[in-house]
């Protein structure tokens, strides 16, 4: 998977996201990563925000 911003644990996130939303979220985590293995994961806002930058 690509970098973790260590500021914050998103792990945590999923674990208190409601029962219905955590395969969404961990399957959409999974595709970005996958997708962009140069992304950072990060969370600002309480929601799941990922960067990147392209050269």
């Amino acid at each position: 998977m690509g970098k973790f911003d260590q500021r914050v644990d998103v792990n945590l996130y999923i674990e208190h996201a409601a029962d219905f939303a955590k395969p969404l979220l961990e399957y959409l985590r999974r595709l970005v990563h996958s997708t962009f293995p140069e992304i950072t994961q990060t969370i600002k806002s309480l929601f799941k925000f990922y960067s990147t930058i392209i050269l």
